[in-house]
């Protein structure tokens, strides 16, 4: 089935796009401050190549500026799961809420038929109950033993066959598409549920992958002699 949508799921889908969005800024920022460090990199290698001077302070911060944004998108990417999860537990309750009114109505509507069906009863000495209210049929229905007439509505059920074309079906009455409706309901619940615990265990490693740059930068440079893409144990890119 679809998912529903109620005041509670809407906060709850508001809560993991404000935490995807805060991740899509952060590796903005980061692609931002990785071409700062390229152009810095590149200007204090030729300054020094140029005067023997050598002034890495810029490259420095910037490299710890990177650090600092790179666990925060693991921290920040780590919290979206849980999110996730939130909201499928939220859904699956609202599902379950709305489950339960809609079986209320049909049990109203029942109650209510519970008087035509006692006069019925009396009227033709048979003790009727609610499973005659899903036997009405619609479209055509043919005699077991008969030609392609129609059936006669006095007709039981054993005594009919539907049209071979597939035209033939049952009247659904108001409770008893009630009762549909709310055991879809609650067996849609029970997915989410079980959805949600898959997420909620979804290990922290997983859900915030390292972090890397992502931008193009020299192989090496006498700033950072070692390459840029091969990952070194202590390193400034891998989240923490």
């Amino acid at each position: 089935m679809n998912s529903i949508m109620t005041p509670a799921i809407e906060r709850a889908d508001k809560l993991i796009l404000e935490a995807q969005t805060r991740v899509a800024d952060l590796e903005r920022r980061q692609n931002e401050t990785e071409q700062t460090l390229h152009d810095a990199e590149g200007q204090a290698t030729e300054a020094l190549l140029r005067s023997g001077k050598l002034d890495a302070n810029t490259a420095i911060r910037l490299r710890g500026e990177l650090e600092v944004i790179a666990r925060a998108i693991g921290a920040a990417r780590a919290r979206i799961p849980g999110l996730e999860a939130e909201r499928r537990r939220v859904e699956a309750s609202e599902a379950r809420r709305i489950a339960g009114e809609k079986l209320a109505e049909a049990e109203g509507l029942e109650g209510e038929c519970l008087k035509a069906l006692a006069k019925l009863s009396e009227i033709q000495g048979v003790k009727y109950d609610h499973c005659i209210l899903s036997a009405q049929r619609v479209g055509p229905w043919y005699p077991v033993f008969g030609g392609i007439e129609s059936a006669a509505e006095y007709l039981g059920p054993h005594e009919v066959r539907p049209d071979p074309t597939g035209l033939s079906s049952f009247a659904v009455p108001r409770s008893r598409a009630l009762r549909n409706e709310a055991t879809e309901l609650t067996q849609h619940a029970g997915k989410l549920e079980t959805r949600a615990e898959a997420l909620q265990q979804t290990p922290q490693s997983e859900a915030a992958a390292p972090v890397q740059f992502h931008g193009e930068q020299p192989e090496r440079s006498i700033l950072n002699p070692t390459r840029v893409n091969e990952p070194q144990k202590g390193s400034w890119y891998r989240a923490g």
